[in-house]
């Protein structure tokens, strides 16, 4: 809502303050999202079984697993296409979409009959990725993206992407428990050292020295 008329008014004008709004867009996503949904799938089938029932968790936890995947690469990708659309392409957007759809139908049918609901989940998840990754190869070529910051977008999106696959193939609680604590952890440390800017280091630091202190 809010990046779509700031690249619309800056395309043309002031390139420069159209890039930075949409790196720090996905600085905010990254930090608001990628949490939930890792914390979601580390514990999808606690979720489930206490939700509904184990025999609903047993079936649905691996479906719940790929969606989180899915949606953390689609909430990027949702950035990435605000520009696009806000660059005044949405051409481009349509016609990914309408090359994508055929082959997406085609992959929905085959992986519903080979493996029900989990594949149906995994191609919709692939589909993500693919749309994400021709959206930001888009923003890349046209300068809305340097190459430092498309480095670190793809290593951290191998790593978060690797780290939820790995949840997928550990089934004790206490492992994965580990698994998601070292995982908030190292993100804890990335987001500090490389998605804040100084700015937003500085207003974490004066919550903190604001924060009210319990008394002994």
């Amino acid at each position: 809502g809010v990046l779509l008329p700031v690249i619309a008014q800056h395309w043309q004008a002031n390139k420069a303050q159209a890039q930075q709004s949409f790196i720090m867009s996905l600085r905010y996503v990254s930090l608001l999202v990628f949490p939930v949904v890792w914390l979601i799938s580390a514990f999808a089938y606690e979720g489930l079984q206490g939700w509904l029932d184990a025999r609903f968790a047993q079936q649905g936890t691996m479906v719940l697993q790929w969606l989180c995947i899915g949606v953390w690469i689609n909430c990027l990708a949702q950035m990435a296409i605000t520009v696009v659309h806000g660059a005044g392409n949405a051409r481009f957007a349509a016609l990914l979409h309408l090359a994508e759809l055929p082959l997406y139908l085609l992959g929905l049918w085959w992986a519903a009959h080979q493996a029900g609901l989990w594949g149906v989940a995994c191609v919709w998840t692939l589909r993500a990725g693919v749309d994400a990754a021709c959206l930001f190869c888009w923003c890349r070529q046209h300068n809305m993206l340097h190459t430092a910051v498309l480095r670190v977008l793809i290593a951290g999106g191998v790593l978060s992407v690797g780290g939820m696959a790995m949840l997928m193939m550990c089934d004790p609680l206490w492992l994965r428990a580990s698994i998601a604590a070292v995982g908030l952890v190292a993100f804890g440390l990335g987001a500090w050292y490389v998605l804040c800017d100084d700015a937003m280091r500085q207003f974490i630091r004066r919550l903190l020295r604001t924060a009210p202190k319990r008394s002994p």
